[in-house]
């Protein structure tokens, strides 16, 4: 008896023609910007020298555009664990300077608005104190 074993015909076509090999999908979108928060943090510094020197405000859309990116996209950076603390730093930093142009005198509106952006809210909180005394009365057919 003759010994009749298929040949193994990995990565072809059972007709012996090569099959078409798949690639991985390319990634879609543009390069990232910033590849590591080192690279971005002089960035940020030399912001805030800047805003100092020409007495300009802090504020999170300079922030995002000296960084070449938008509101967005400096959001998007945030969200990511190895940016997260980097940018936070710096917002609050543009955060802090509103809130002290609350407190500087003058019109503060326009820092009232910032920092509602920031998550801020006007708040009232009414507490009462004391007794209230009611009195039911029926009338004459029992009624309330």
């Amino acid at each position: 008896m003759e010994n009749k074993t298929k040949k193994k015909t990995r990565g072809k076509h059972p007709g012996g023609r090569p099959t078409k090999k798949t690639k991985a999908p390319a990634k879609m979108g543009r390069p990232v910007k910033w590849k590591t928060p080192e690279d971005m943090q002089p960035v940020i510094d030399e912001f805030f020298k800047k805003c100092d020197e020409t007495e300009e405000p802090y504020t999170i859309t300079g922030l995002a555009l000296s960084l070449d990116l938008t509101r967005q996209g400096l959001i998007e950076y945030e969200n990511k664990p190895d940016f997260s603390y980097t940018i936070k730093i710096a917002k609050g930093r543009c955060e802090n300077f509103a809130e002290k142009r609350i407190f500087s005198g003058g019109n503060a509106a326009g820092a009232i608005f910032a920092l509602k952006n920031y998550g801020w809210r006007d708040k009232q909180d009414i507490e009462h104190s004391g007794n209230i005394n009611m009195a039911i009365a029926k009338d004459d057919a029992g009624c309330l």
